[in-house]
């Protein structure tokens, strides 16, 4: 018998289409590909569209897309869609309504932590990641939040104590393919199968203190085209009231382009840093 566009086995045949087409051709391509069948789009497959929208770095699309699925689920991929376009207020607001409502939802938590830590309030953003509330044993996002804060107050050591929390770090995930690379004998071991790729620090949060320790580590383990392209991202993120932690980001990717041996960007950031 046949089957109509709205029936299970339709959906999950397109769902798995559509995955496969992400690892072969990445997140646009797939979404390209599940829009062609907009109207035909159950719940899932409407929420893995914001999904890939967010991963192909369409955080406009993403957005709007959310916005038109009523529920939870899609709430949480909106928030994620306004950190993405650095719209910060409104997804803080939007972060902290859906954790106040339900205190025990480790991802609410976890964006209202990066929301927190994105306005430079690391220490409250610390505190919402480890509240009471939250499951005892971490999921690995909140880890690598955990760690890139920890990093950015407190050093490298306490950063390895969060890390060592993975049990089986996933090298999928950039994140821990970049502290591999930056702290090879830390507890993230590199995986010569998958290292870090330099568009990566794409992915990395903008914290201004761990990006220059990050950025640092990179450059005494041969990434120095990498961290000066991570450094470059974070400074021109950084708001203008946190002036001289911008001029500080400048002045370590302008060392970070000279380690490359790329002279001429490090002094067009050392002069970005004085001026």
């Amino acid at each position: 018998a046949g089957c109509s566009r709205d029936c299970e086995e339709w959906q999950r045949v397109l769902a798995d289409a559509t995955l496969a087409r992400a690892d072969a051709e990445g997140a646009g391509a797939a979404l390209d590909q599940l829009a062609a069948h907009e109207a035909d789009l159950g719940a899932d497959l409407r929420l893995m569209a914001v999904r890939l929208a967010l991963a192909a770095g369409r955080a406009d699309e993403a957005l709007r897309r959310s916005e038109a699925i009523p529920g939870r689920p899609a709430a949480l991929l909106a928030v994620r869609a306004r950190i993405a376009r650095r719209d910060i207020p409104a997804a803080a607001t939007a972060a902290a309504t859906l954790q106040q409502a339900e205190p025990g939802d480790e991802e609410a938590a976890l964006l209202l932590a990066e929301c927190r830590a994105a306005e430079g309030r690391f220490a409250e953003a610390l505190a919402i990641a480890t509240a009471a509330a939250l499951p005892r044993r971490p999921g690995v996002e909140r880890v690598l939040l955990l760690a890139a804060i920890e990093l950015e107050l407190n050093g490298e050591a306490a950063c390895a104590a969060r890390l060592a929390l993975l049990d089986q770090p996933d090298h999928g995930i950039p994140l821990v393919r970049v502290f591999a690379a930056a702290w090879p004998r830390m507890p993230l071991e590199p995986d010569p199968a998958r290292p870090m790729r330099r568009q990566d620090v794409e992915h990395l949060p903008g914290f201004p203190g761990a990006a220059c320790r990050l950025a640092a580590a990179l450059v005494r383990n041969g990434e120095a085209a990498a961290a000066a392209r991570y450094l470059v991202l974070v400074a021109e993120q950084l708001p203008n009231p946190a002036r001289h932690r911008r001029r500080r980001v400048w002045w370590q990717a302008g060392n970070a382009f000279r380690a490359a041996g790329d002279w001429s960007r490090a002094m067009g950031c050392w002069f970005k840093a004085l001026g």
